[in-house]
């Protein structure tokens, strides 16, 4: 496995699959309807595939009488890029923003907190195979940090920084402002009657 993936990733890779599956146990009944538990449950499903990969490889390389051993420790490596490659370009962003709306929901707030560590410590395990790129548009969000009281913003594409004063933003009110006229209350009967 040293072509591709290091033993110290690899079991980096291990352990956070074992968090995973022990929330997917632990919480399948309750969240297996939730539109995060697609994202989750695809995620768990292909690290399965890659270390259930890595270690056929791993038997393959130990034995000594296979004709064809090369071969097929190269189409698993392959296959091990792949769903890699699949994993960080096209299921992390996606997993993010799903698993950022179960933090935005407020009702389960610790599970989305540790769904969102998990899945960054899954990216960075992904990005050191090698073979595998990851997503430049979920890598170049815009970072903001405060200095002296104003907002510096950066991006990374245009290579901005706008500085907005932090007092600008609470002045800003909105440009239409609705007046409510008083109705004047009709009398009715019972008006009459209490007054």
């Amino acid at each position: 496995m040293n072509e591709i993936i290091s033993d110290e990733n690899l079991n980096k890779l291990n352990t956070e699959f074992e968090v995973l599956y022990l929330l997917y146990h632990r919480n399948s009944n309750q969240h297996k309807t939730a539109a995060w538990w697609s994202n989750f449950n695809l995620l768990l499903r292909k690290l399965r595939c890659i270390l259930t990969l890595s270690l056929d490889v791993q038997d393959l390389s130990k034995k000594t009488k296979l004709a064809n051993k090369e071969e097929l420790i190269r189409e698993k490596l392959y296959t091990i890029v792949q769903i890699s490659q699949y994993l960080a370009s096209k299921t992390i962003a996606s997993s993010y923003r799903q698993f950022y709306s179960v933090i935005a929901l407020g009702q389960f707030i610790t599970l989305g907190f540790t769904l969102i560590g998990l899945l960054a410590r899954v990216y960075c395990v992904l990005l050191s195979i090698r073979g595998v790129e990851g997503n430049v548009g979920f890598e170049k969000e815009i970072k903001m940090h405060v200095d002296n009281g104003d907002i510096i913003v950066h991006t990374q594409d245009l290579n901005l920084q706008e500085p907005v004063a932090f007092d600008t933003l609470n002045e800003i009110k909105p440009k239409r402002t609705f007046k409510q006229e008083k109705r004047k209350k009709r009398k009715n009967a019972i008006d009459d009657i209490f007054g």
